[in-house]
């Protein structure tokens, strides 16, 4: 059946393709988030998230699992894509929901699967993938599961390769986002998932098919409605738990971003508006068109002055930043007022000798809702020699007007009226015997 829709698709897609782009427009105002449960954009470049929905709420993924299905499966036969898998009878049994239709005997190319998996999300090459590389569904989902808590998605949990409902089956817009930055890093496997078409090549089974993206954001084979002209590849699925769900990514002007949005939903018995799309693609647009990144102090201009101690030449020093602060910021953000500077000192004077570029603190730029987005080391801008006598002046300075110099003060008074007062004795002593001996 999904090969019938796949050939029938094709007759119409000269016309299909005939869309108008979708030029980026600044909108000043966050755009709506109604009808999806969670959403989390991030930025590659910075790892920040620039916009977000009940990103750590818990949801039912559907098919955005299959991101990490190609991951933990590439990993396994990394360069040779050439390789052909054959279709089991113990894999045949696990095909369900959006199949292809791989036969058992079928002789398949990994890269083959692998599109199957990425353009059309088809669930039977994700468990042909599973058998091939792990040996069975949970050593392979065990695989899974280790390598998104190494990415830092610790509330996600894999029970299947497909996306298919599962109650224990769980992740988070953000955890999603984080999977999404690392499938980008995958040269192979995110140019697979841009592909609009892609064509199975002739198996021992099968003639040569077309399979065709149902990812409505960057293909327009089902519908025109959703295409953004700037969003780039990644995964699309539904089920009835889970709702709509949608990753992608998009890129202008050197920014890379991931849009994750999850639990989309009609909002009424009569809406067939399909919101987990309708929701990415204005807030990726959002994203991509309302941040830059801005310096936000240079290197060059001094934050603070520090005194300097033990130098015969030097009073005082310059601090500054160590480089120039840079970050991910609104684009009308005004610096002066929209951000707050805050230095930390280390010390409150510098001692001698010190050499240029010793870190004396550390400066921050803070959001104007206390967080901080950017931050470097502080540094002296200069350099003194110390001097041994002020030194010397000072320490003993210091010593004097410490406890310690109290106390040994009491202990060589306190010795010496003891050594006074036992020679005192000792000579009375003497001088009674002398007495006695005269006598």
């Amino acid at each position: 059946m999904a090969r019938l829709f796949a050939r029938v698709s094709s007759l119409f897609l000269t016309l299909l393709m005939l869309v108008s782009l979708v030029v980026p427009i600044a909108a000043a105002d966050v755009p709506s988030m109604e009808n999806v449960e969670s959403v989390c954009i991030v930025n590659k470049e910075h790892k920040q998230i620039v916009l977000e929905k009940d990103a750590k709420k818990s949801i039912f993924p559907t098919a955005t699992v299959k991101l990490m299905t190609a991951l933990v499966a590439q990993k396994h036969f990394e360069n040779d894509y050439d390789q052909k898998i054959t279709v089991t009878a113990e894999m045949d049994e696990h095909f369900s929901g959006r199949i292809f239709g791989f036969v058992v005997g079928e002789e398949v190319t990994v890269e083959s699967l692998l599109a199957a998996l990425l353009v059309g999300g088809y669930n039977d090459a994700a468990v042909i993938l599973a058998y091939a590389a792990s040996g069975s569904i949970e050593a392979f989902c065990e695989e899974m599961n280790a390598y998104a808590a190494a990415l830092g998605a610790i509330d996600t949990k894999f029970m299947n390769p497909t996306g298919l409902h599962h109650e224990e089956m769980v992740t988070t817009a953000y955890d999603t986002a984080l999977i999404g930055l690392e499938f980008m890093q995958n040269d192979t496997l995110y140019s697979l998932s841009k592909r609009i078409k892609y064509t199975m090549p002739k198996t021992n089974k099968s003639d040569a098919w077309n399979i065709y993206s149902r990812n409505s954001l960057i293909s327009t084979v089902l519908t025109e409605e959703y295409h953004y002209t700037y969003a780039q590849g990644m995964s699309f699925g539904n089920t009835d738990e889970g709702g709509d769900c949608v990753v992608t990514s998009g890129t202008l002007d050197g920014l890379s971003y991931v849009c994750v949005v999850m639990g989309g939903r009609p909002a009424s018995a009569t809406d067939d508006t399909n919101h987990a799309f309708v929701v990415a693609k204005n807030t990726l647009r959002y994203a991509l068109v309302n941040f830059s990144v801005m310096r936000l102090h240079k290197a060059s201009e001094t934050v603070a002055t520090l005194p300097v101690r033990y130098s015969a030449t030097v009073t005082e020093v310059k601090v500054k930043p160590r480089e120039d602060l840079y970050a991910l910021v609104p684009a009308d953000t005004d610096v002066e007022k929209d951000l707050r500077f805050h230095t930390e000192l280390s010390c409150e004077v510098l001692d001698a000798p010190f050499d240029e570029g010793t870190v004396v603190g550390i400066f921050k730029v803070l959001s104007a809702d206390g967080k901080v987005i950017a931050q470097t080391e502080l540094i002296a801008a200069g350099s003194a020699d110390s001097h041994g006598f002020l030194i010397f002046m000072d320490k003993t300075r210091a010593f004097v007007g410490s406890p310690w110099f109290f106390v040994l003060l009491v202990v060589l008074i306190g010795g010496s009226v003891a050594v006074f007062l036992f020679c005192t004795k000792t000579g009375r002593k003497k001088i009674r015997k002398r007495i006695r001996f005269e006598e």
